[in-house]
């Protein structure tokens, strides 16, 4: 019986906590430590390319295929740097869930830090002034 209530109890909580209402929450609990630019960067770019297709769902319900595909629709945009930042934003708005109590650790879709296979931009080496130029002024 008890499990029953705590299950109704956890899917009405579920529902209203959507993963645009958890995201905000955690901005709110982060923006004493950021810029107000810096806050907006982010509320921006959650609102681009997250919010429209995760931003209603409940939380609890967003899978890791669904999670991964909107870091690939930035991706495929030919943006992956802003695709490696909404990977770590969605990152830290699922450890806050976590953190809250409203998903289990093993139901968090960002389980693994490196899900969604953003490769790095290869380094590009450039040479430097030559030491005798910079003793002759030449």
């Amino acid at each position: 019986m008890q499990q029953r209530r705590e299950a109704k109890l956890r899917a009405k909580f579920n529902a209203e906590a959507t993963f645009e209402v958890i995201a905000k929450a955690w901005i709110k609990t982060k923006a004493a430590h950021w810029s107000v630019d810096y806050q907006d960067k982010i509320e921006r770019r959650l609102a681009k390319n997250t919010y429209p297709w995760l931003g209603k769902r409940p939380i609890v319900e967003i899978t890791t295929p669904e999670y991964v595909a909107v870091i690939h629709r930035a991706r495929d945009r030919g943006v992956p740097d802003t695709a490696r930042r909404v990977r770590e934003t969605c990152n830290c708005v699922f450890r806050y869930a976590v953190e809250c109590g409203l998903i289990k650790s093993f139901e968090n879709p960002a389980i693994d830090p490196k899900v969604g296979g953003i490769a790095a931009p290869p380094i590009v080496h450039y040479a430097g002034p030559s030491p005798i130029r910079l003793l002759w002024g030449s």
